[in-house]
C-alpha cells in the first residue's frame, strides 16, 4: 500500500500502553481508529476524535431470556457491530490489543488482516493446568487466524506457536518509549518526590514499579528489603493495576512484622506524566514476577539511568537486554537481599553502568523505531 495504513486498534484504552500504541501509530502517520473494549466515560485526548467506545453486549437479555440463548444472540449481536464498524471504515488491517475472546470475536467476525499484539500474561496463563479449557483453546483458534503475532519476546512467541499449533507469523517487538522524554537529570524532581514521600535526601531508595499484584512478587521484596544490611534504606512500591485489593495490606503488615514498617512507602497510580521524577528519585529498581514477558519498565529505567535487579526469566534474554541487568542467582527472598546488598554497597559503578546502557536503549528501543517497524510490517500483509 503507497499510501499510510488505515488501521483499526482494538484494545482497553484505559491501560497506558494501549494509548501509547495509538498514538505510535498516528504520529506514524496511520489513518487509525480506536474501538475501545475499556469503554471510559470520557476517552483519552489523544485519541483525536478517532474512537468508538465498543460493541454494546446485550447483557440485559440474560435476565429475559436466560443464559445459553441470551449468549448465543448476544454473540451474533456483537459480531453484527463488528463487521458494521469494518465496512465502514475499512481498515487495511486489525489490530488487537491482549488475546482473549475479544481477539477471539473479532478474528471470527472480519475478514481484513488480523494483527495480535500478545502482552505475555495472555499467553502465559494458558501454561498453567487449571487454566480453563475453552478459553485456551479460543486463544489457540484466534492465534491460528492472525496474519501477524506480535511480542516483546522471543519466548512469548515460542509459546503461542506452540498454542496455536502451527507455525506462525511472528515479530518479536517490544513496544518503544520516548527517550527524550526517559532521561536522567531530574534532581529537582527527584528531591520533590522524595520530600513528598518523607525521605531523607541521602537514604538509598529502591523502587518496585511493577503492577501490585502477587504474580510481581512484591511480599518477596518486602521481606527481602526488611532483611538488607543496609537499615537505612527506603522501599517504594507504586500501587496501580491492583487485582486484590487485601494484598497493599498484606505487604504492609509483612514490613511491620520484619521491623521494616516504617521505611515503606506504598504510593498510589503515578501518572504517565510523572514517572521520569520517579525514576530519578530511586538508586535501584527491583523486579520479581514468577513470570513475565518482556518488560518495558526495563527500557524505562535504563534510559533514566536506572540500574534493574531481577530475578532472571526465559523472556529477559531477549533484544540483548539481560546484560545490563543485576541477576539474582534464584526467585528467593535471600537471594534478592543479596544481590540488593551488593548492589547498594556499589551504587556508582551500576549507575554508571546503568548510563551506558541509556545509549543502548536509545539506538534501539525509541518510539520512532517501532512505529517504522510496525508500519513495515503493515505493507507486508
Amino acid at each position: 500500500m503507497a499510501r499510510p495504513p488505515r488501521v483499526l486498534l482494538f484494545g482497553d484504552f484505559n491501560v497506558v500502553h494501549t494509548r501509547r500504541y495509538f498514538q505510535i501509530l498516528h504520529e506514524a502517520g496511520c489513518d487509525v481508529f480506536a474501538l475501545d473494549k475499556g469503554c471510559p466515560p470520557n476517552p483519552p485526548a489523544l485519541l483525536k476524535g478517532r474512537y468508538f467506545a465498543g460493541p454494546l453486549q446485550g447483557r440485559r437479555l440474560f435476565g429475559v431470556l436466560g443464559a445459553p440463548r441470551a449468549e448465543a444472540l448476544t454473540e451474533r449481536f456483537i459480531a453484527a457491530q463488528l463487521k458494521f464498524l469494518v465496512a465502514s471504515f475499512r481498515p487495511d488491517v486489525v489490530h488487537v490489543q491482549w488475546v482473549d475472546d475479544w481477539a477471539w470475536r473479532i478474528g471470527r467476525a472480519v475478514s481484513r488482516p488480523l494483527v495480535l499484539t500478545a502482552w505475555g500474561t495472555d499467553i502465559n496463563q494458558t501454561r498453567d493446568p487449571a487454566f480453563d479449557a475453552g478459553a485456551r483453546a479460543r486463544i489457540a483458534e484466534t492465534l491460528s487466524r492472525s496474519a501477524l503475532l506480535i511480542g516483546d519476546s522471543a519466548d512469548l512467541l515460542e509459546q503461542a506457536g506452540a498454542l496455536a499449533g502451527r507455525p506462525l507469523r511472528s515479530l518479536s517487538l517490544p513496544i518503544g518509549i520516548d527517550t527524550r522524554f526517559f532521561r536522567p537529570g531530574l534532581e529537582a524532581e527527584a528531591f520533590a518526590w522524595r520530600r513528598r514521600l518523607e525521605i531523607p535526601a541521602d537514604a538509598p531508595v529502591i523502587l518496585s514499579p511493577r503492577a501490585l499484584r502477587e504474580l510481581y512478587g512484591h511480599h518477596l521484596i518486602v521481606e527481602a528489603f526488611a532483611a538488607l544490611a543496609t537499615r537505612d534504606a527506603f522501599l517504594v512500591i507504586k500501587a496501580y493495576d491492583c487485582w486484590d485489593d487485601t494484598y497493599r495490606e498484606r505487604l504492609i503488615d509483612i514490613a511491620a512484622a520484619l521491623g521494616a514498617g516504617e521505611r515503606l512507602r506504598i504510593i498510589d497510580e503515578v501518572p504517565y506524566a510523572e514517572l521520569p521524577a520517579l525514576y530519578a528519585m530511586a538508586d535501584l529498581a527491583v523486579n520479581f514476577p514468577a513470570m513475565d514477558a518482556f518488560p518495558v519498565t526495563f527500557l524505562e529505567c535504563l534510559a533514566c539511568a536506572l540500574p534493574v535487579v531481577t530475578n532472571p526469566l526465559p523472556a529477559y534474554e531477549s533484544h540483548d537486554v539481560a546484560q545490563r541487568l543485576l541477576f539474582t542467582e534464584a526467585r528467593t527472598a535471600d537471594a534478592l537481599s543479596r544481590r540488593l546488598d551488593e548492589a547498594l554497597g556499589d551504587l556508582p559503578a551500576h549507575r554508571r553502568r546503568a548510563g551506558e546502557a541509556r545509549g543502548f536503549v536509545c539506538d534501539r528501543f525509541d518510539a520512532a523505531l517501532t512505529a517504522g517497524t510496525l508500519l513495515a510490517a503493515y505493507r507486508e500483509l
